[in-house]
Order: structure tokens, then sequence, then C-alpha cells
């Protein structure tokens, strides 16, 4: 019985050796995703506080976000010419809409998933020491564009917030998962 049960599955992912590599991804992105929901701790108490495994990281979130919506409104202000205004995370519009940029748009998480799937799949170190940090400027870049184009479309209807919020998310994965892609098509040979 327990040898049959074991051919069955044996055969059975044989037939999804095409799928191999994504079934790896698939497995890697929920590992993350769990390893990472279990490791940090937003408190909702003011001053909001961020730890991980207990011990305190709200500098390090509270400095990336700080960054982030310096990035953002420059580009949003000095780029596109909106007209809003920065107060410390906040984005404010003259009709009184205000956007709060928190820690967990930092785009770490995200950071932190790419860096996984990339050095815990097959392929050679080598590429690695030169793919990582590209595609960590990537995850950075889109992450930008991300919070500036949730922010500028905020501007009129904050009902959106999400619709636009949840479903950048998934397209922030999407990225992701191309960049992926690339990497198994082009940099690695070998197969799961």
């Amino acid at each position: 019985m327990q040898q049959s049960i074991k051919v069955t599955l044996l055969s059975w992912w044989e037939k999804l050796k095409p799928i191999h590599g994504v079934v790896y991804f698939v497995i890697l992105l929920i590992l993350c995703h769990f390893a990472w929901k279990m490791a940090f701790v937003e408190h909702t108490e003011i001053p909001r506080k961020v730890t991980f495994l207990w011990f305190d990281v709200t500098q390090i979130f509270s400095f990336a976000v700080h960054n982030l919506t310096d990035v953002v409104y420059f580009l949003l202000k000095d780029i596109l010419d909106v007209n809003i205004i920065k107060i410390s995370n906040f984005f404010v519009y003259p009709d009184k809409a205000v956007i709060d940029i928190v820690w967990s748009c930092s785009g770490f998480k995200q950071a932190y998933i790419f860096f996984t799937v990339i050095a815990f799949y097959p392929g050679k170190h080598i590429h690695k020491l030169w793919y990582i940090p590209l595609g960590l400027v990537v995850v950075y870049v889109f992450n930008v564009f991300r919070i500036a184009l949730i922010t500028y479309l905020l501007r009129d209807n904050l009902g959106w917030f999400d619709v636009l919020h949840e479903g950048s998310k998934y397209v922030f994965y999407a990225i992701i998962f191309l960049i992926w892609v690339i990497w198994a098509e082009k940099f690695n040979k070998s197969s799961i």
C-alpha cells in the first residue's frame, strides 16, 4: 500500500515536470509570506511600533518609509507638478484628502521575497551576485511608482484605496514572478 502511494505520487510529480519551477516558486513564495507574518508584528497603539522576533525594528522601517515618501513626493510634486503637501509620512491634498504611508508600504516584504526566491532557487552564485541587487532595484522602483500612482489616484476619490492598494499588491507579485521567470529561463539551466 505504502509503495503504491509512493509510486503514484512520483508518477504524478513526473507528469508535472514542465511546471516544477513554478511549483518551487509558489512554495517559496508561500513560505516567505508566512515566515514574514510570523516574524513581524505591527503594534497599532500610538506611537506605532514594529517588532521582528520581539526586537524593535521601528527605526529601520521609519527610515525606509520617510525615504520612500521623500522620493514619491519628489516624483509627484517636482516631476509631475501635482498640488500636494508632505507632512512627515503623510500626503495631504488641498481638499484635505490624506494618505498615510505606513511601514508595510516600504516594500521590504517584497524585497525579502524576491531575495529569498532567487537565493534559494538553483543557479550559479556568480550570476546571483549581480541579479539579486538588480532585481532589488527593480522592486524598489516599482514600489515607488506604485505608491506614487496610488497617492495620485486617491486625490479625487479616497474610496478607491482598497481596490488600488490590494490590486497593486498582486501586480507587485506578478513583477516578482516575471523577474523570477527571467532568472529561471535565462540564468538557470538546471531543472528542479
